[in-house]
């Protein structure tokens, strides 16, 4: 008899879990999908790669792109299939960034999305570094919160994580302006993606970015958010064991050797 009892047992489990509600998939609901990386992994920008292939977004905005050279490279994208003449033609070798290939199986992924270019310029990054970051966005910086200092105790912790992702080669008092800066490119990338999310008619956008700013706390989401509180983002980040960087999901696993963890210096993160 208690054989009876543990088949019909069964049994009812198995009814009532094919009878329940599958998970909910924040990704697949969201209006807005951010996917960090640690820049120069191929893992990582083969999983983004791999987003965007399943999302199949309205549009993608790269923080490796300048704003200034989003109309050309889509002009580029619609006439080439040979990412070395496009990488070429974008004088990608001075960019800093990795190879231009990672971003370009990103792009193919998804050959029906708009590419926008989310990167800060330059010179705007150095004068958010020199004079904070509500002075080098300007009108504005309300919208995104950088008008207004931050608390001494999350100033004091993200100077030391600038410190730190700059393999320490940085002193404090120079911290402080990467701050600034860092807090100017989260703004800069989050207004592209409301620009994108207009420009596209409100569809779907993925963005495509270092850790850093796909970072819940203080990164692009929330800067996101601040903006629009009925936009709905969800942030995926891929780290290596043991970070604790907040994002609504993660993806952890070694980061590959050949990584240059310290790329900071050539490429903003």
């Amino acid at each position: 008899m208690p054989h009876v009892f543990r088949a019909l047992a069964l049994v009812l489990i198995w009814v009532l879990a094919a009878c329940a509600e599958p998970p909910r998939d924040f990704r697949a609901e969201a209006d807005v999908v951010i996917v960090g990386e640690v820049h120069g992994t191929a893992a990582h920008h083969a999983y983004q790669a791999q987003v965007a292939q399943q999302m199949q977004p309205a549009a993608i905005v790269f923080e490796q792109i300048s704003g200034s050279q989003t109309a050309r490279l889509n002009g580029l994208m619609r006439t080439q299939t040979d990412p070395v003449v496009i990488a070429r033609a974008l004088d990608w070798e001075s960019s800093g960034w990795p190879g231009f290939g990672f971003y370009y199986d990103i792009m193919r992924a998804a050959p029906d999305a708009q590419i926008v270019g989310g990167g800060a310029a330059r010179s705007d990054v150095r004068l958010a570094r020199q004079q904070g970051a509500a002075t080098a966005f300007g009108a504005l910086s309300a919208r995104f919160g950088i008008d207004q200092p931050l608390p001494p105790s999350q100033r004091a912790a993200r100077a030391q994580a600038q410190t730190d992702a700059h393999c320490g080669a940085i002193p404090p008092n120079v911290a402080a302006g990467f701050v600034e800066a860092q807090r100017f490119r989260d703004a800069v990338l989050a207004q592209t993606v409301l620009l994108a999310r207009e420009r596209v008619n409100g569809g779907k956008v993925l963005l495509i970015t270092g850790n850093a700013h796909a970072r819940v706390d203080y990164g692009v989401p929330a800067l996101l958010t601040m903006a629009d509180p009925s936009l709905s983002v969800f942030s995926i980040g891929q780290v290596a064991p043991g970070d604790t960087t907040p994002f609504n999901d993660v993806r952890i696993g070694s980061i590959a050797q050949d990584a240059d963890l310290c790329d900071g210096f050539a490429a903003p993160s």
